[in-house]
């Protein structure tokens, strides 16, 4: 540009130039003119001048002018960009902004409650603004088991409905390269057409807890939607850093109170909590039961099949315990194969009924070993309800402890209720023959 404005302002000066030249050349040629110049002459010469000075000061301001434009065209252009980044700023600081509200949220959420459950369905539900003005697809959480060290999905939103645990269908989930992004500890983006899923590590105080997987319908054009990609990973790679402490918070609270085999409730934590139960039955005057559940032969299962198979049978049995027990009720590892359920407003009537449903439960399933054989197992069950005269909730362990023993003696897979005799002991046990040969010990 500034070349162009330099040649334009040469050519144009040429013209007065040339034309003073001439002017002042045939002046100097004739000497009788120069002695006595007529005064068309003495014009012409003069307007020249002027015209070419005049045309040269022109030249002058128009190559200014061209300059200043040239000046003031790159600072536009340059606002333009500066404009461009403050927008770019402002769109990064609002999305900012929006990771920073979710981060609270988590916070007061695990403030507020340390179930696991509860925790990832808030954390769902929270994460689901990030996404953008569309609600996404799905969005699930894999968290890396304490015993297996496999993934396993523990939460999902679809169409805004949260499912977790015992009740999510694995293999509904769409799980693929999540596995490669927890080895790997990165996160991957997958596009087709308006549609992406982007699969993020989670990872707290440098341990991968896990994966999060979110999918998405991003409209727009290639680049709006290649925009939009771009924030959606960075604002969720950040809230993933969010949503692995929230994962590892519970989850630390839940070590504590939970046995990592079976998944039940601790003994130490059955204490305490059969501790409140007994003082608001003794309080209020209401019903409460206990339920121990002893599987029947478990030492043979362990040296027929091995330790290993053992674990996968207890692991089982507590599975169907807890699926077969009620909300209000809560299941426990007391020791070993033995397993206990506090039964709350229950009379013992009602917790003999419960007993032999979970009886015959644990018979019907087939468990397996680790080498996939078929493993049949039963359960001796017994119960025992709080009375006014009990002082301590020892005295109703001791009880229950004495029905299993009892159920024992009499034949194994059976119910026992503490107390009961004759005809009512016969009622309440139901006798079946053992799934494998009787050995010594309980």
């Amino acid at each position: 540009m500034k070349k162009i404005s330099v040649l334009a302002a040469l050519l144009l000066g040429l013209v007065p130039v040339a034309t003073i030249t001439l002017a002042t050349l045939d002046h100097v040629s004739d000497p009788e003119a120069a002695h006595s110049p007529s005064l068309f002459q003495f014009l012409f010469t003069t307007f020249s001048s002027l015209s070419g000075l005049y045309s040269l000061a022109l030249l002058c301001v128009a190559y200014i002018l061209v300059q200043k434009v040239a000046v003031l065209k790159e600072e536009v252009e340059d606002l333009h960009f500066r404009h461009r980044d403050l927008i770019r700023e402002h769109e990064d600081q609002k999305n900012r902004n929006e990771v920073l509200a979710a981060t609270r949220e988590v916070a007061l959420v695990l403030n507020k409650d340390v179930k696991f459950e509860k925790v990832l369905e808030e954390v769902l539900r929270i994460a689901t603004y990030l996404v953008g003005p569309r609600p996404p697809e799905e969005i699930s959480i894999f968290v890396r088991d304490e015993y297996t060290k496999r993934l396993r999905p523990r939460a999902r939103m679809k169409d805004d409905e949260v499912v977790c645990d015992d009740k999510l269908d694995g293999e509904a989930v769409d799980a693929r390269h999540v596995q490669g992004v927890v080895e790997s500890g990165r996160s991957l983006v997958e596009a087709d057409g308006d549609v992406v899923a982007l699969t993020l590590p989670l990872v707290a105080d440098r341990e991968i807890l896990g994966a999060m997987k979110v999918r998405a319908v991003l409209e727009g054009d290639r680049e709006e939607r290649e925009t939009r990609i771009g924030v959606l990973q960075r604002n969720m790679e950040e809230f993933s850093r969010v949503v692995a402490l929230a994962v590892k918070t519970p989850d630390l609270y839940t070590r504590t109170i939970q046995d990592g085999l079976t998944r039940l409730f601790t003994k130490r934590h059955f204490e305490e909590q059969l501790r409140i139960y007994f003082d608001q039955a003794r309080r209020e005057g209401s019903n409460l039961a206990l339920l121990f559940v002893d599987v029947d032969h478990f030492k043979k299962v362990n040296d027929t099949y091995g330790h290993q198979t053992g674990d996968l049978v207890l692991r089982e049995v507590a599975a169907t315990i807890k699926a077969g027990i009620r909300s209000y009720c809560s299941a426990y590892r007391y020791g070993g194969e033995e397993m206990v359920v506090i039964l709350p407003r229950t009379t013992s009537r009602q917790a003999t009924l419960a007993a032999e449903r979970l009886r015959k439960k644990i018979e019907a399933k087939t468990y397996h070993s680790d080498k996939k054989e078929p493993v049949k197992v039963t359960a001796s069950l017994g119960i025992a309800e709080y009375v006014p005269t009990m002082a301590e909730p020892g005295e109703l362990v001791k009880r229950a402890d004495e029905a299993v023993y009892r159920a024992k003696q009499g034949g194994r897979n059976r119910v026992s209720l503490w107390g009961s005799t004759g005809d009512e002991a016969a009622r309440a046990e139901t006798k079946k023959k053992p799934a494998l040969p009787a050995v010594s010990g309980r």
